[in-house]
């Protein structure tokens, strides 16, 4: 299972992301560690760069037993999930799910397995509007000082899938 932490847009984009299983010294900190960073440190965040945001998978309307919320409807996630451009517009989506391991599709397209569930997976859990290099520079080194992986995804594409995080 994979965690993202944090999606940094703007001219440049990182995302902070956790993989499990528990860190061990030599791995990043994750969710489930007891150094990874606690709520207020993300709020501190916040404050000090503006603009955090905790994502919602953008397929969250299409299931009924999800912790997430959508700004969209079911049908309207359905109807767009094939436009580069609806995902270009949430901040947390990419154009390519099973890069982020199908990790919470919508009903009725390619990879859909109901088994699979509802979750970020290689998606971000909070999102940085950063505008200039000091924000992308000061969101670094909270990272680093951190121990929390960060994983840079910027307007190309890469389709050997390095824009999310694994």
């Amino acid at each position: 299972m994979i965690f993202t932490e944090l999606l940094i847009l703007g001219g440049i984009s990182a995302v902070y992301s956790a993989a499990l299983p528990p860190s061990n010294g030599t791995c990043k900190a994750n969710p489930i560690d007891f150094t990874w960073p606690k709520e207020s440190e993300w709020l501190s965040l916040n404050k000090s760069i503006g603009g955090l945001i905790a994502t919602s998978p953008v397929a969250a309307s299409c299931w009924n037993n999800t912790n997430f919320e959508s700004p969209y409807s079911c049908s309207t996630v359905q109807a767009n999930w094939s436009s580069s451009i609806f995902h270009k517009e949430q901040p947390e989506s990419i154009g390519a799910p099973l890069y982020a391991n199908n990790s919470c599709l919508p009903t009725g397209v390619n990879g859909f397995l109901e088994s699979q569930g509802c979750r970020l997976g290689g998606l971000p859990s909070y999102v940085v509007n950063a505008t200039d290099e000091c924000q992308v520079a000061q969101a670094m080194k909270w990272a680093a000082d951190r121990n929390v992986r960060v994983v840079v995804k910027g307007t190309g594409h890469d389709l050997n899938g390095r824009f999310v995080a694994f």
